[in-house]
């Protein structure tokens, strides 16, 4: 090292030497950073029912339940939901999830309610009941508010990564990938869990979505979670029950430009007389078209039960032909009996059959022909009995539908 005539480093000798220190603490930094990710990348990964059975633990407190809000990012073409809340009391295995998409012009909401192993659905005007099966890998269904384990119910691959890092925080990604073949594509589904690896509470799950048809399409879909903790008795005692779930958007399903014009129906309830039970509007499906529209009517007091009334309305108008003539089953049973009756200006038949020719009538149905339209009323066969299932229930219903306004 050479030192100046007045006793300080030469220009040379400086800058060599910040050169080489800097040097020295760049290995250091990389040694460090290098033996952090070695640190992370030699933890032992949990396996995945050990991944799950910490998440349901981190998820349970007593007397708590969790509010969990999530924005979902998706470049699909289709109305994507966008929003997630969820109320999760893992303590009892049960949740209410809210998912919906945000836009007040065409308004998507769909709510779940799962209660052990039954799934509750209901939205844009229909409801729905079903068993889960949750993860394979899971005690709690209520794991699947996080993922839907659908893939796992295929058979899919399911693997643990743990060194992972999200943002700041290290995770652990469950990952779980899946093929289905069809019969001129094949779908490929790649779904990965992050969980963070302190307090395993889940923040984002990632989903790629590659359809081959057509020469291939891909949608990335990412839902992001924060968690909240709050009191169990801050919600209503009902709040996880089937009475606080209801159809989400009856009134939008039905104001859709796509149903035929007018709409003929019974109104939200209707009872037929006294003694019997009242049914209230459950389901309603418009199809792709608008040229038909099917309105399900269930008891009252057990809006998930077999519908006691169906009601099909199809326009001549949008389909261009008269539909049902050919395809009703009263039109295809050699043993139907049938009376005519005037309903105003149009005419209605009543129907009434059995499967076999001879036996006394166990099937009822109605059909009230428009200028624009032909209505079907059904009553179907239910598990314990359809009070509505007779030619004067039906008659009753044919003389008391009226047009929606």
């Amino acid at each position: 090292m050479t030192i100046g005539a007045r006793g300080r480093l030469s220009r040379k000798a400086l800058i060599a030497g910040l050169f080489l220190a800097a040097i020295a603490i760049g290995s250091l930094t990389v040694i460090t950073l290098a033996s952090g990710e070695d640190e992370r990348s030699k933890r032992a990964a949990p396996p995945v029912d050990e991944v799950y059975r910490r998440v349901a633990l981190a998820l349970t407190r007593p007397g708590m339940i969790v509010h969990v809000t999530a924005n979902v990012e998706s470049d699909s073409d289709y109305r994507p939901v966008t929003e997630i809340e969820a109320w999760i009391d893992a303590e009892n295995d049960r949740a209410r999830v809210i998912r919906s998409n945000g836009d007040p012009r065409r308004p998507l909401r769909f709510e779940r309610l799962l209660d052990g192993g039954n799934e509750y659905s209901a939205g844009n005007g229909s409801m729905h009941e079903a068993e889960i099966e949750g993860c394979r890998e899971s005690a709690k269904r209520v794991i699947s508010v996080y993922q839907t384990c659908l893939l796992d119910r295929a058979r899919a691959a399911v693997s643990v990564e743990s060194g992972r890092r999200f943002g700041d925080i290290d995770v652990i990604a469950v990952r779980t990938k899946a093929k289905y073949s069809g019969i001129d594509s094949t779908v490929t589904v790649s779904d990965e869990l992050l969980v963070d690896a302190i307090t395993y509470l889940p923040s984002v799950r990632r989903t790629n979505h590659h359809d081959s048809l057509g020469g291939g399409s891909r949608t990335k879909t990412e839902t992001y979670f924060q968690h909240e903790f709050v009191a169990r008795d801050s919600v209503p005692a009902h709040f996880f029950g089937q009475a606080a779930l209801r159809p989400g958007n009856l009134d939008f399903a039905l104001d859709q430009p796509l149903v035929a014009e007018p709409l003929y129906w019974l109104g939200p309830e209707y009872t037929w007389r006294d003694g019997i039970v009242p049914i209230a509007l459950s389901n309603v499906r418009v199809t792709e078209t608008g040229s038909s529209v099917r309105l399900e009517y269930v008891p009252i007091d057990d809006e998930f039960a077999s519908p006691f009334v169906v009601i099909t309305q199809a326009s001549y108008v949008r389909s261009g032909t008269a539909p049902f003539d050919a395809v009703a089953p009263w039109a295809q049973s050699v043993c139907v009996e049938q009376r005519s009756l005037d309903v105003g200006p149009n005419t209605a038949t009543i129907y009434a059959w059995s499967d076999a020719c001879g036996a006394a009538p166990d099937r009822f149905a109605a059909e009230l022909r428009t200028a624009s339209a032909v209505i079907t009323i059904e009553a179907p066969i239910a598990p314990s009995g359809n009070p509505y299932a007779s030619s004067a229930a039906l008659e009753a219903i044919v003389r008391a539908l009226g047009r929606k306004q």
